[in-house]
């Protein structure tokens, strides 16, 4: 096996032209020994240099950040997914202002296409848990989707200071990775835009099809960047209704400002019917309120019995909580099997664990905010809605 991976990695390389992966100049096989000599890169690890610094600003992290991105896009057109991206596989080939960043390490890469792609088979877990997407903690075939997930993992402890999830042990990080939501970037680095929290935050979608491609996220950031992002559209547009609600009618007609101020609008994917299953009536109506500030249609139930299900053409899903226990959960499974179930106030590793036997599609954990719950609900009907 150390052989084939050997073998491997110089075959992967061997197709690859760019500045941004190191490069074989050769390989072969002497008196029964394999070799790959490889170009000498002088430099050290983004891990040593995060290690060093902490948290990096987004100007600075902007140039590595996209080299990274790039290299992976000549890697995916080519049929080649890293599946080890992290920050000890990155090197930094210079410093100051125009750094060379540089991927390295491609032992686990898979080829299409040839039957290196078989050599790990399916079931089979290989990466770092740290950095693994939940395709590749379920063991099943990683695709380019799976190299933009690390890739967000590492952007978020890159400006962060922190990785986006805590353990001790490989199985706490890969069950995180596969149903927790990562504390929102902006709540743990304030000085990040809306539009680059973003972005990173598509990276890390739980589903792959929810992920951009390398290249989609490269132009997320440079919109951010550039402050071209819809994020920083839509605070401006927010900014100019609050200024215009405060003016009289006649100012805003004689200054053409006649800009709504009602609520926002309603976020793409967002055509389904949320029903709001709690018991507890004032903690039931503090999410339909939620929900429906965002523009989501709702309704709330508080009885013990089922709710009624039956909304309209569109996309359905409950919402239920945590402190009611498991047993709406269950009820729904057996009811309707193939109604999204969205569990809020889950509390310890105990309860999450329960709430997932239980069947629960997604979660909201206690200490987060409803608004998060947004966000889940837009994309279950955004893939209730492609199937």
């Amino acid at each position: 096996m150390l052989r084939e991976r050997f073998r491997r990695e110089a075959l992967s390389l061997a197709k690859l032209r760019h500045p941004g992966i190191v490069r074989v100049l050769d390989s072969g096989e002497a008196d029964g020994d394999l070799y790959t000599v490889l170009e000498l890169v002088r430099g050290e690890t983004l891990e040593h240099v995060m290690e060093a610094s902490g948290t990096m600003a987004f100007l600075r992290a902007a140039p590595i950040l996209d080299q990274i991105l790039a290299a992976l896009e000549v890697c995916h057109a080519s049929e080649i997914v890293h599946r080890d991206i992290k920050p000890s596989n990155v090197m930094i080939a210079n410093g100051g202002d125009a750094p060379r960043v540089v991927l390295i390490d491609f032992g686990l890469a898979r080829m299409g296409g040839s039957a290196i792609a078989k050599l790990t088979e399916t079931g089979a877990v290989q990466g770092t848990p740290h950095y693994m997407a939940p395709e590749q903690c379920r063991g099943e075939e990683v695709g380019p989707e799976g190299d933009v997930y690390s890739a967000g993992v590492l952007f978020y402890e890159l400006l962060s200071g922190a990785p986006p999830f805590r353990g001790t042990d490989a199985a706490t990080f890969m069950a995180q990775h596969l149903f927790v939501e990562p504390t929102p970037l902006r709540q743990v680095a304030p000085d990040v835009s809306a539009g680059v929290a973003a972005a990173v935050h598509s990276a890390l979608a739980k589903q792959a099809q929810d992920r951009p491609t390398a290249r989609e996220l490269r132009d997320a950031l440079t919109a951010a960047a550039n402050g071209t992002d819809r994020e920083a559209t839509a605070e401006a547009a927010a900014s100019l209704r609050n200024e215009t609600a405060r003016l009289g009618r006649s100012e805003r007609a004689l200054r053409g400002l006649m800009v709504a101020t009602n609520a926002g609008e309603r976020p793409e994917g967002f055509r389904g019917h949320a029903v709001v299953w709690i018991s507890a009536a004032e903690r039931g109506a503090a999410v339909r309120g939620c929900l429906a500030t965002a523009g989501l249609s709702c309704a709330l139930s508080s009885a013990d019995s089922l709710p009624d299900l039956a909304r309209g053409d569109g996309p359905v899903a409950v919402v239920v909580s945590a402190r009611d226990g498991v047993g709406r959960i269950r009820r729904l499974r057996a009811h309707a099997p193939r109604v999204p179930v969205v569990v809020v106030d889950v509390g310890g590793p105990d309860e999450t664990t329960e709430v997932i036997r239980a069947g629960a599609s997604d979660m909201l954990l206690v200490a987060a905010p409803d608004a998060d719950l947004v966000a889940k609900l837009a994309r279950l009907f955004k893939r209730r809605g492609r199937s």
